[in-house]
């Protein structure tokens, strides 16, 4: 098991790779807590989930810079997910999945990385 810090992610959640998808590890998770009702259940952080519907990788850095801001002067406390992207969100989704040729979630944040380097480097060595 390994335990992720707090990143604006997980929250310090214990959690495991997604098999197959380890190269994603801090972008996704797996939980990780025998004995809990969610253990096993995927853990997808915000940014990550707003990288799917975000109406175009431009808007979501704009918004993601945006928010940092505001976390940074304490005028608000995490991220959160636009109201106005969640319309066009299944839009944006079947976009991406067109745009990849596939609809497993994962491997559209592989291609939308591979394209536009949407995560930052992992902060751990």
């Amino acid at each position: 098991m390994t335990t992720i810090p707090n990143i604006g992610s997980n929250h310090g959640r214990p959690v495991k790779p997604v098999p197959g998808y380890e190269d994603l590890f801090r972008h996704v998770g797996i939980f990780d807590k025998p004995g809990d009702p969610l253990h096993g259940e995927d853990i997808v952080p915000v940014r990550t989930f707003a990288l799917m519907i975000a109406p175009s990788i431009e808007i979501f850095h704009a918004e993601w810079e945006r928010q940092a801001g505001l976390i940074a002067l304490g005028a608000q406390r995490h991220y959160t997910l636009p109201a106005e992207w969640q319309p066009g969100a299944k839009r944006r989704t079947k976009e991406l999945q067109a745009r990849y040729g596939t609809d497993v979630a994962y491997e559209v944040l592989r291609g939308l990385h591979r394209e536009y380097g949407v995560f930052p480097p992992d902060p751990t060595p």
